[in-house]
């Protein structure tokens, strides 16, 4: 067992505008958006437009409505972006116009998702965060850097907030907060930023689950207390319950105190991403779809239907029903109580 220690919190890429990433200086951005060599082949031989050639350049191929839906005007977060899918979700978002702010826990892998947002979308409003969510005071430090910056710079909105950042662990790795870290940034992280951002989110929140969620949750086992299991497939599995079952949970709660926000539960698919791999190995991996191939993510941020309903589970693009230990509310409380508890979460919704 190790213990994941936690980096000073930090913010990224800031001299002006919002401290957490600026547009980069006009010269800076005409050598960022000076075409590669694949590009201007893709120019010449087939004769692709600017955004296509960047896109295709990057692994963007599957641009899903990009070319036709905009996104302008529109302020959203995608945690866990700086690698597969969560940058390709990203990506798409950009390039229909949104102002897309991106996190990661590594600086540089921040700020080369930046340049290569902006150089390959033609977007210069994408912005950076560099924040640990493995721990607890990283994720509120997160949430309140976010606070300043949206109200400073966004108009105080944030349309959408997609909870990506997820983690797979093969052996057991306790915070600093002493919680397993599956559970940590799958779970309660989310949950805390989440009630961080709660009333400033003006659209809906997306919270990335999967099809490999467990049928229940072991209650004397949520932190490993007794065993890990087979190379981490229990925890993971719980985490994705236990993140429906808030899901539903805060649905019903907005639904309630009338707030503007809707909550859902997407599968991205089936992508060979790091989570992948490290889950179910090469097989898998190599079988599965890239994550430039993976767009729903970027369809539940923008379809409309969404913003109609509330509280669902979505698997290829369509509802699912989630376990049925989930829809029980009295797990549900007995959850929201336990997060509550660990993260000193508050959602005010009077």
């Amino acid at each position: 067992m190790r213990r994941a220690a936690a980096a000073a919190a930090r913010c990224l890429l800031g001299s002006a505008g919002p401290s957490a990433g600026v547009a980069v200086p006009p010269a800076a951005a005409a050598a960022a958006a000076a075409p590669h060599d694949l590009e201007v082949f893709l120019q010449q031989h087939l004769g692709l437009p600017l955004l296509l050639r960047r896109a295709y350049t990057l692994g963007y191929e599957s641009l899903g409505n990009a070319a036709t839906a905009s996104l302008k005007g529109r302020t959203i977060l995608v945690t866990g972006s700086t690698d597969g899918i969560g940058k390709h979700t990203a990506a798409l978002l950009a390039q229909q116009g949104a102002s897309v702010l991106v996190h990661g826990r590594a600086r540089s892998k921040v700020q080369r998702t930046l340049r290569e947002l902006r150089s390959h979308t033609g977007n210069p409003a994408v912005y950076g965060y560099c924040y640990d969510m493995s721990s607890l005071g990283q994720t509120r430090a997160f949430g309140e850097h976010l606070r300043r910056d949206l109200q400073h710079h966004f108009d105080g909105r944030l349309h959408c907030l997609v909870n990506n950042a997820g983690v797979f662990n093969e052996e057991l790795v306790v915070t600093q907060d002493d919680l397993e870290e599956t559970w940590a940034v799958n779970v309660a992280a989310p949950f805390l930023l989440t009630s961080s951002l709660l009333d400033l989110i003006t659209d809906r929140i997306i919270n990335v689950s999967s099809i490999s969620l467990a049928d229940t949750l072991d209650w004397d086992n949520l932190q490993a207390e007794r065993e890990y299991g087979r190379v981490g497939h229990a925890a993971y599995a719980q985490s994705k319950l236990a993140l429906n079952m808030w899901s539903f949970a805060l649905a019903a709660r907005l639904h309630k105190a009338r707030h503007p926000a809707v909550v859902h539960c997407i599968d991205p698919g089936t992508a060979a991403t790091k989570i992948l791999l490290s889950g179910w190995g090469e097989v898998a991996h190599s079988v599965a779809m890239r994550a430039s191939e993976v767009s729903d993510l970027e369809w539940a941020v923008r379809d409309p239907q969404l913003a109609k309903c509330t509280g669902k589970y979505y698997v290829n693009r369509k509802p699912r029903a989630s376990a049925k230990f989930s829809y029980n509310l009295a797990n549900q409380q007995r959850l929201w109580s336990l997060l509550v508890q660990q993260t000193g979460a508050e959602f005010k919704l009077d």
